[in-house]
């Protein structure tokens, strides 16, 4: 049955890594701060609800990991600079696209953009590139 034969090890590899790289992206030493602040999110507030927002984010990203490798797999990507092209090119026509849109309605600055949408396209290439090196 289509959708149960992936890698199971690779989708958690691959959900395991993206959740680092944001662990890492958003630190206070990184785009943490300034993303807060473009948000009007409070520091001791993001800290309040840091459990359950990360376990949210692992479970999701497990799940962004499964769908990614499904479709790796439907188009026969087995390499990994092609899993990480075609992560690519999602992140640009599904997630750019739209975050980008979505910026420029809510009057939010374009540097919220380059933080979230760099988070994306990070995670995602390197993502596919692990699954379809797997």
């Amino acid at each position: 049955m289509h959708g149960f034969e992936v890698n199971w090890l690779a989708v958690l590899a691959a959900a395991v890594v993206r959740f680092a790289i944001g662990g890492v992206w958003f630190a206070p030493f990184a785009f943490g701060p300034a993303w807060g602040r473009m948000l009007g999110i409070e520091h001791e507030a993001m800290k309040a609800r840091m459990g359950r927002a990360m376990v949210v984010d692992f479970i999701a990203g497990c799940v962004l990991a499964w769908v990614l490798a499904n479709l790796l797999q439907f188009l026969g990507v087995n390499r990994l600079v092609s899993g990480a092209r075609v992560s690519f090119f999602l992140w640009l026509g599904f997630i750019a696209m739209p975050f980008l849109s979505m910026t420029m309605y809510e009057g939010r600055p374009l540097s919220l953009f380059a933080i979230t949408g760099g988070f994306w396209l990070v995670s995602l290439v390197v993502m596919g590139g692990l699954i379809g090196a797997w």
